[in-house]
């Protein structure tokens, strides 16, 4: 589902479901990063939230015959991958997404226009497509929808291929899919959030069918100032892309990869407690609370909340040096740190007065960070890699990558970038670390 937000510049796609298949025991997904996405007013929205036929793709170091690449779409707008359906395979353009379900791709014969602009499913040359029994729709909580009727066939992802995988194909959509860049989206939440929970989702045939060596998957999505690629693995857990030990938390309510926050603070301000978080791969900014995105923000020197673009960031205080430089593990190793007690954050809190945190501001500099404390550890996001797409109609400044309207947080790929996550299938859990920047 969607999430309605303050104004029409956020628009959050919580359930987006796209073409969903896994890989096999170590198959990674690598992420390229381009910038031809048109400065629309559609990516600007994407730039700030997003919860609802690569002609060819380029190179990575990650690539192997077991790999899919996922371009990286206007410095972390967006990323995509190539998988296929049908025999013999077509190729889309899409989504890996932890905030949903549900598995779609527009299929061919969809009357509006600007389906033109996407690769199509064409059933009849499938030779191993099947009708399914049903008509199939999807609405969003901002109102987006895609619809048409639901089939059975094969999906690959690399090396990997599931027979007889569930899917919507699409006959209409709304344009904020039609004049997406992605062909429609593989979910990789837990089949209650699918449009259709008696079918099985991609991941639980994974599991199901003992089709990977441990019931998981692991995303690793480094910043563009430190590496090109990134990379989705299923199946198993890639230690060279993080530091130390990972710890994981239980999941706090299926089914969603959603799990109960103990703290959030940047600087020596308590931005919330005990708050459910969910982990979103298919959002790029975090989500959270109004009360907390004003507490944020009022630590960041010159952001500003506007009534038509949210909240607002000087663009130039945060150069690609400086958030390189304040990146954990850019230029030496880091290993989590302990949080620090429920009452010594509260005990910051109440030290720490309206009056006395503005004197302060100037003085936090691009260093600064944004801390969760997670099961008695620390994971960090950098305040100098907030700034995202420029607003054209405030020269100097910048979308931030912190926006309010929603009482449970989604941590999107703003924290992913920071922070290597292993999506823990089998035992229902979360496992974090930092994400190790150096070369592996």
């Amino acid at each position: 589902m969607r999430v309605d937000l303050q104004c029409a510049v956020f628009v959050c796609l919580v359930v987006g479901g796209r073409i969903t298949t896994a890989l096999p025991a170590g198959t990674s997904a690598t992420i390229v990063y381009t910038d031809t996405l048109p400065n629309t007013p559609l990516s600007r929205w994407k730039a700030q939230l997003r919860y609802g036929r690569p002609d060819s793709l380029r190179n990575s170091p990650f690539q192997s015959k077991e790999a899919v690449e996922a371009i990286n779409f206007r410095s972390d707008l967006e990323y995509y991958s190539a998988v296929s359906f049908g025999t013999p395979p077509q190729t889309f353009k899409v989504m890996l997404d932890t905030g949903s379900a549900d598995t779609w791709v527009i299929a061919r014969g969809c009357p509006t226009s600007k389906c033109a602009n996407h690769a199509t499913f064409d059933k009849t040359i499938s030779t191993t497509y099947r009708n399914g029994s049903s008509d199939w729709q999807v609405t969003y909580g901002d109102h987006s929808f895609a619809g048409g009727f639901s089939g059975w066939d094969t999906l690959r992802i690399g090396a990997l291929t599931i027979t007889n995988q569930s899917l919507g194909l699409a006959m209409y959509a709304s344009p904020q899919f039609t004049n997406d860049v992605v062909d429609g989206i593989v979910g990789l939440s837990f089949r209650g959030v699918s449009n259709n929970p008696d079918n099985r989702t991609p991941m639980d045939r994974l599991v199901e069918d003992h089709l990977l060596p441990e019931p998981l998957f692991a995303v690793y999505f480094p910043p563009r100032q430190v590496a090109s690629v990134g990379e989705f693995t299923f199946g198993t857990v890639n230690s060279a892309r993080y530091h130390g030990d990972l710890v994981y938390v239980p999941l706090s309510r299926k089914p969603y990869w959603q799990f109960e926050l103990e703290a959030a603070y940047i600087g020596n301000t308590v931005v919330d407690q005990r708050v459910q978080c969910m982990v979103d791969t298919g959002t790029n900014v975090l989500l959270v609370s109004n009360e907390a995105a004003r507490a944020i923000h009022l630590q960041i020197p010159g952001a500003r909340e506007t009534r038509s673009d949210g909240w607002i960031i000087p663009c130039s205080r945060f150069t690609a040096s400086a958030a390189t430089s304040a990146l954990p593990g850019a230029n030496e190793s880091t290993t989590v740190s302990p949080a620090p007690s429920s009452t010594a954050l509260i005990a910051k809190s109440q030290s720490f007065s309206p009056d006395s945190t503005h004197a302060r501001r100037s003085d936090l500099g691009p260093a600064l960070t944004i801390q969760f404390s997670i099961n008695g550890h620390n994971f960090t996001v950098p305040v100098a890699s907030l700034p995202l797409e420029p607003v054209k109609s405030r020269p100097g400044f910048c979308y931030s990558g912190v926006a309010g309207g929603s009482p449970r947080w989604i941590l999107g790929t703003i924290f992913i970038k920071h922070n290597y996550v292993v999506f823990d299938h089998g035992r229902e859990r979360l496992g974090f670390a930092p994400i190790r920047h150096s070369s592996s």
